[in-house]
């Protein structure tokens, strides 16, 4: 329980294991967006975090 307001507590969940998908691959490959080297930067280190 929650000391503060009394409310149970739960585990906050694991992020779940992320693949490459060759569709968000291909959908990226025609992606034209100032931030896309950005996005793909994030992009790859979601992927690498949730595979290891």
């Amino acid at each position: 329980m929650d000391r503060c307001r009394g409310l149970p507590t739960t585990p906050k969940p694991r992020m779940k294991r992320m693949n490459r998908s060759a569709e968000v691959d291909a959908w990226f490959a025609a992606f034209e967006h100032p931030l896309k080297d950005a996005m793909l930067l994030v992009r790859d280190i979601i992927l690498r975090q949730t595979t290891a």
